[in-house]
């Protein structure tokens, strides 16, 4: 029988966070989940006695964890043929991996994961897989694995595909735009004709003093970004937001 889940939310709890989720048997579902992270056990609910009784009995049968040789006394005496396979443990298990692979999916749209071995430790790069990036991680580690969120698993960079040029910089443009219109919120994000490199925010504050500091010390020469466009667009006076302070971005 293979267990899986499916429909992973989570939520906090009184005891930290909680979850509910489809416990699948073979591909069909055959119950509701709820951690309710209230320290107590997951609560079930079966779609039917069968169901319940089929997968119970499924968890009887799988053999015990041997203990790891880093194992105290206590746990030795405790579990002489090692630990029997725990229902909510499994299902625990099975939600961390749902949620972990959601993460990678997520992450891998604008970097790239890799991991020297299965430990569960994992480097994500600051962009995506440009055939720069491969050809470091394959020379410094060449057991490397990259997530491939194509086929959601973890493959060998020896068979990860690079993207090309334009991919990669069309990602980090997309990338750089989101986090302009999520500052933009609560910020003035400006540069100045001279020098487009440099892109610098102000804090609000009075309009009139803005319009003075871009007057004093630019000299009127400013681009603001425009969140509705997308765009850095001229400094309209009238138009000016209430700003602050500079600071690098």
């Amino acid at each position: 029988m293979q267990l899986t889940v499916t429909g992973v939310k989570s939520f906090r709890g009184t005891e930290g966070l909680g979850f509910n989720a489809n416990l699948l048997a073979n591909g069909k579902k055959v119950a509701f989940v709820i951690d309710e992270a209230n320290g107590g056990d997951y609560h079930y609910e079966w779609v039917s006695d069968e169901a319940e009784k089929s997968v119970e009995a499924y968890i009887a049968s799988l053999p015990a964890t041997p203990l790891k040789a880093s194992a105290e006394d206590w746990e030795r005496k405790l579990y002489p043929n090692g630990r029997e396979a725990n229902f909510d443990c499994i299902v625990g298990e099975l939600v961390d991996d749902a949620e972990n692979l959601q993460r990678f999916i997520r992450q891998s749209k604008t970097k790239t994961l890799s991991r020297k071995d299965n430990s569960g430790n994992y480097y994500a790069h600051a962009s995506v897989l440009t055939a720069a990036l491969l050809s470091t991680i394959q020379k410094t580690s060449p057991n490397a694995e990259i997530f491939d969120a194509k086929v959601a698993r973890w493959i060998s960079a020896k068979d990860a595909k690079p993207v090309n040029d334009d991919v990669a910089k069309a990602v980090d443009v997309a990338r750089l735009l989101a986090s302009y219109r999520k500052a933009s919120k609560t910020k003035t994000i400006f540069r100045t004709i001279e020098n487009r490199e440099r892109v610098m925010n102000l804090k609000a504050i009075d309009p009139a003093l803005a319009a003075k500091f871009f007057n004093d010390r630019y000299k009127g020469e400013v681009e603001v970004f425009n969140p509705l466009s997308g765009q850095f667009v001229p400094l309209q006076k009238s138009a000016t937001q209430p700003l602050e302070t500079a600071n690098a971005y």
